[in-house]
C-alpha cells in the first residue's frame, strides 16, 4: 500500500542528514558563481559562511548580512528573508538581534574538536 503523500512529508520532516564539508565541496565544485544561485547553492554558501565563522573563533554565528546575501546569491531581499525563514521554521537554522540587526547560526553544523588518531 502506498504511504499518502501528506503523510510521506511529515515522516521526512524528521529525518536528518549528517555530511561534511568536503561533500558539499565536491558536489558543487563546477557550479558557475555568476548567475542566480540555487536554494542548494545558497545553503551551501551558508555552511561556508558558518565554517568561516566558527574556524576563526570569534563568532558563533554566520558572517553576511541579508543585504549581502542578496547580492551574492543574486536574489532579492525578500527572498533571501523568505528563504532564511523556511530554514529556521525547518530548525536548520536560528535567526537572533543583535545590536539592531539579524545574526544568523546553522543549527546543523557541528565542529569536531578531535584530531585524527584521537580515540
Amino acid at each position: 500500500m502506498k504511504t499518502p503523500k501528506t503523510q510521506q512529508n511529515n515522516t521526512l520532516a524528521n529525518v536528518r542528514i549528517n555530511t561534511d564539508i568536503g561533500l558539499w565541496k565536491m558536489l558543487l565544485q563546477s557550479i558557475k558563481k555568476t548567475h542566480k544561485l540555487s536554494r542548494v547553492e545558497a545553503f551551501y554558501d551558508l555552511i561556508d559562511r558558518q565554517c568561516f565563522s566558527l574556524v576563526k573563533g570569534d563568532n558563533v554565528y554566520l558572517n553576511g548580512t541579508i543585504t549581502e546575501m542578496a547580492k551574492a546569491w543574486c536574489w532579492d531581499r525578500e527572498t533571501v528573508t523568505r528563504f532564511l525563514d523556511s530554514l529556521e521554521q525547518a530548525g536548520m537554522l536560528t535567526i537572533e538581534t543583535e545590536d539592531n540587526r539579524k545574526v544568523f547560526r546553522l543549527n546543523c553544523i557541528t565542529v569536531n574538536n578531535d584530531g585524527p588518531g584521537t580515540p
